[in-house]
């Protein structure tokens, strides 16, 4: 999965946040009620990119990308 490194990371304690801190949500996903279509998985593992940082200069974090590898895969459906 290919998401944006500023999501990975906690801005207030100038670090990324523990793989088991987060939930990647996909498919058709409404936060206020559950579907069939929609997957909640935590990451295996994830890498941010080297050169990520945010910067008071820049107004987006610069090199904002991350890769996470999920521990086991999600079906490839219309909404994902």
């Amino acid at each position: 999965v290919i998401t944006a490194a500023h999501c990975m990371f906690d801005s207030q304690k100038n670090r990324p946040y523990p793989a088991n801190g987060i939930n990647l949500f996909m498919g058709h996903y409404d936060r206020l009620k559950t579907s069939r279509h929609e997957y909640m998985k935590q990451p295996a593992l994830y890498l941010i990119h080297p050169k990520f940082r945010i910067s008071r200069l820049s107004p987006a974090p610069i090199h904002d990308l991350a890769l996470i590898k999920l521990a086991r895969p999600v079906p490839l459906t219309n909404l994902i």
